[in-house]
C-alpha cells in the first residue's frame, strides 16, 4: 500500500466519519479492500470490530481513531455514504424524517440490530438494520427534505467537525459522567463539583432540546477560558459562510429562513454572536443571485 493511499483513505474518512467499507470502496477506486484490512491491522484506522463481522463491508463502519468513534456514538450520529450523493443524509438521529415508497416515516431508533420506523399514520415497524443500510445505501429509503430535522441534524454535524481531537475526549469525559448521573451511579461522579456536574447536565439537557442530540452541548466552549475578551466575529463570519454553502447552496433546496434559525441554533451552542438576519440575506444574494427566500 502506498503512501498516498493512505492519505486519501484518511483524508476521505475526516470527511466522511463512520463510512462503512463498502461505500468507501465505491467511492475510492484506486483503494482495495486488502488495503483497508491493512490501515487496521496497524492501527492507522479504528473498527469497533466487536460490533460486526469486518467481512460485512455494507456495515462495517471506518473512523481515523476510537476517539473519534466514541464521541460519534455518544452523539448517535452516524456518517453515511458520501456528501456527493444527494439521497444520503449526513446524519443519522432519532426523529429523522425519511422518504420510502413515496411516504414519509420517522426514524425512531437506529439500532445495531434492528431499526425502528414509524409511519405517518399506523404502528412502527422493525427492519434487520443491515436489510435497512441496504435500502439506504441504494437510495430506496432517503432523507426527507423537510426542513427542520434536515437543518438539526446538519448543525450537529456542523459542531462535531468543528470539535478537535481534544474537544471530542474531554466531552466523552464528560458525557459518560452525565450518563452515570442519569443512571445514579454517584460512585463514578462522586468526585465532581455539583455545581459544575449540574451545569453539565443543563448543557446537555439544553441542546438535546434544541438539537436532538446532548452530546454536542458538552463540547468544550475554549472562548469561555483565560482572559474572556469578546470572541472576534471571523467565527460567525466563517460559519455563516458554511452553513450557506452546506445548507443552502444543496439540491435539498431548504429555505433561507431555515438555514439562518440552523446557523442561529449553532452560534448558540458554540456561544458565539451569530451575524444579523439582514447580514445573511445579503450574503446570499452574493453568493446566489438567483437565491431562494
Amino acid at each position: 500500500m502506498t503512501t498516498d493511499v493512505h492519505s486519501t483513505v484518511l483524508a476521505y474518512l475526516e470527511a466522511n466519519p463512520g463510512i462503512t467499507i463498502a461505500a468507501l470502496l465505491q467511492e475510492l477506486n484506486d483503494v482495495c479492500a486488502n488495503d483497508i484490512y491493512i490501515m487496521i491491522a496497524t492501527e492507522l484506522l479504528y473498527v469497533d470490530l466487536s460490533a460486526v463481522p469486518l467481512v460485512e463491508h455494507y456495515r462495517t463502519r471506518l473512523w481515523v481513531s476510537q476517539q473519534n468513534h466514541d464521541a460519534y456514538t455518544h452523539a448517535s450520529v452516524v456518517g453515511v455514504t458520501t456528501k456527493n450523493t444527494p439521497s444520503s443524509p449526513t446524519t443519522l438521529l432519532p426523529n429523522t424524517a425519511l422518504e420510502w415508497d413515496s411516504a414519509l416515516w420517522t426514524l425512531v431508533n437506529y439500532g445495531e440490530t434492528t431499526t425502528t420506523l414509524l409511519p405517518e399514520s399506523g404502528f412502527p415497524i422493525q427492519l434487520p438494520t443491515a436489510f435497512f443500510l441496504q435500502l439506504f445505501d441504494s437510495g430506496t429509503i432517503k432523507i426527507h427534505n423537510g426542513v427542520t430535522d434536515v437543518t438539526r441534524n446538519e448543525t450537529v454535524r456542523t459542531l462535531m467537525e468543528a470539535a478537535s481531537p481534544s474537544h471530542l475526549k474531554e466531552a466523552n469525559r464528560k458525557f459518560n459522567i452525565v450518563q452515570a448521573y442519569f443512571q445514579r451511579h454517584t460512585d463514578i461522579y462522586q468526585d465532581i463539583n455539583p455545581r459544575t456536574l449540574r451545569r453539565w447536565v443543563q448543557q446537555f439537557r439544553e441542546a438535546e432540546a434544541s438539537l436532538g442530540c446532548g452530546y454536542v452541548g458538552l463540547l468544550p466552549r475554549t472562548h469561555q477560558q483565560g482572559n474572556r475578551q469578546p470572541k472576534s466575529p471571523t467565527d460567525s463570519s466563517e460559519l455563516l459562510d458554511k452553513f450557506i454553502k452546506e445548507h443552502f447552496e444543496t439540491p435539498r433546496q431548504a429555505t433561507g429562513a431555515s438555514v439562518y434559525r440552523a446557523y442561529v441554533r449553532a452560534c448558540t451552542a458554540l456561544n458565539i454572536q451569530p451575524l444579523s438576519n439582514r447580514t445573511f440575506y445579503q450574503r446570499l444574494k452574493n453568493a446566489q443571485p438567483m437565491s431562494r427566500h
